[in-house]
């Protein structure tokens, strides 16, 4: 994965939250998406279901069930019609139309016409695509460069990228030779020169040559980005340099990467933004919120209440239709997975949130959430 990628993964597993049941009533307006300038005001009134965020000028929104892409000003390039989007990278966007993977350009015309089980945004001139089981890479004019032959597999980064075989991980180069083998037992992509790997039960950064720059000490870390990286003491997170030491000490509940020389932190429950000396620069009022990119930040503003509606009461009973879905149970079972997440245990949230599919066959959050965890690993 690209260090922009990496750099969202937590943070919009952390925006896949289901809304409290409570969000969901008669009485509330479920909290929408919006995007904020580093002065904590909103760039323009519109708000989504769903933002992800800038990358090349646009960003994919979600209103209603359909996504669409924004410009900066909030309008739209191309209005809502796809299943999914991932944003633009390489010139292309990613977007999904059934149960297919595509790339389009900003006028909406279909530049790669095969679809993909799963793909990936362009880094480094390529981009990851999933076919018949197996990841491999295409170039923009949808020619194999690298053949579809590994298990999973990230986006190119600092000239490598990380795949697995045989359920170990290693690294390749552009051609497809591998430059660290195959032999972790977990790793992440590389950015700014280092890659976290696991070792046991802790997490540490290797560089382009494999060796172990800082020791595998962290019960929980994050990639690089703009010289820190997020990890933590304890049950709480902080941000480490580049020899490992703390330069701001753990203490937050959850942490985004440094974007624009502002991360999101959350405090009391809110979510809000720091500078690099641990200055809340933004205050902590959002439900959720992403990385910076191109200024701008999409948040998620809490629920409010409507205003009330006379209603008149019904002659009789309307007969409930029966439905095999849960969603409280689905709620508890993806909120448990998010917590699996956090502490690293992949395997017990991907367990938790097949479980909310199960309950919930229409959950987005839990679909999207699989995606971004086989993403990026």
């Amino acid at each position: 994965m690209t260090r922009a990628e990496l750099s969202r993964l937590f943070i919009s597993l952390i925006l896949f939250l289901p809304p409290d049941p409570l969000a969901a009533s008669d009485d509330l307006d479920d909290g929408k998406f919006g995007y904020i300038d580093k002065t904590g005001a909103f760039a323009f009134e519109k708000r989504f279901d769903y933002a992800r965020t800038f990358s090349g000028g646009l960003a994919c929104v979600r209103e209603g069930k359909l996504w669409g892409l924004i410009d900066h000003a909030g309008e739209y390039v191309l209005e809502p019609q796809y299943d999914d989007c991932w944003g633009i990278s390489g010139g292309l966007i990613e977007v999904k139309v059934g149960p297919r993977w595509g790339y389009v350009d900003r006028a909406g015309k279909r530049l790669i016409e095969r679809g993909f089980e799963e793909g990936g945004g362009f880094s480094e001139g390529v981009a990851r695509v999933k076919i018949g089981g197996r990841w491999g890479f295409i170039d923009p004019s949808d020619k194999e460069v690298i053949a579809p032959a590994y298990e999973r597999a990230s986006s190119f980064s600092d000239g490598l990228a990380l795949v697995r075989m045989r359920g170990k991980y290693g690294f390749i180069d552009h051609a497809g030779r591998f430059a660290i083998p195959a032999r972790l037992d977990d790793a992440r992509s590389f950015s700014e020169g280092l890659a976290r790997v696991q070792s046991g039960k802790r997490w540490g950064f290797i560089d382009g040559s494999g060796r172990m720059a800082i020791p595998a000490k962290f019960e929980a870390a994050s990639s690089f980005s703009e010289g820190l990286a997020a990890a933590t003491r304890g049950s709480t997170w902080g941000f480490i340099d580049r020899a490992g030491a703390f330069s701001i000490e753990p203490g937050y509940a959850a942490v985004s990467d440094f974007s624009g020389g502002l991360a999101a932190v959350q405090v009391g429950g809110k979510w809000g933004y720091i500078d690099r000396r641990g200055k809340l620069k933004i205050p902590a009022t959002f439900e959720s919120a992403s990385d910076f990119a191109e200024g701008l930040a999409s948040v998620r503003t809490p629920p409010v209440p409507r205003p009330p509606v006379a209603r008149r009461p019904d002659p009789a009973p309307k007969p409930v239709k029966p439905t095999s879905s849960d969603p409280a149970a689905a709620t508890a079972a993806y909120n448990r997975g998010l917590v699996c997440y956090m502490r690293q245990d992949y395997e017990c949230a991907r367990t938790e949130w097949l479980r909310v599919k199960e309950l919930d066959p229409e959950n987005f959050e839990a679909a999207g959430a699989l995606r971004r965890l086989d993403s990026e690993r």
